[in-house]
């Protein structure tokens, strides 16, 4: 039998809950989580992440690297959620399922 992580994301208060942790976000660092959490599975860009977490500012590439970075630093002890680097394009969120 298959486990399936069961995630929830509080957008009031930029919280993510999961395996009984509560991990607070930076407000940017919970849209990024957000829109990678509802797109799981999919790799976008960091041009496309721009677009759809920053999208009337005008941050550089760079920005997106870095929030991926103190995400993943604040995500380590859930292991079924993971942030997988695209190399040579950009990021895409896996998660630990009954398929896995």
């Amino acid at each position: 039998m298959g486990y399936c992580m069961h995630v929830e994301l509080h957008e009031s208060e930029h919280k993510v809950v999961a395996e009984g942790i509560t991990i607070e976000l930076l407000p940017k660092e919970f849209a990024l989580l957000q829109f990678l959490y509802r797109n799981k599975g999919l790799a976008f860009s960091r041009e496309h992440l721009l677009d759809k977490v920053w999208p009337l500012e005008y941050p550089v590439e760079r920005t997106v690297d870095d929030h991926i970075y103190r995400l993943r630093k604040k995500l380590v002890n859930l292991e079924g959620l993971d942030i997988k680097t695209v190399r040579g394009f950009g990021y895409s969120l896996s998660m630990r399922d009954s398929a896995a």
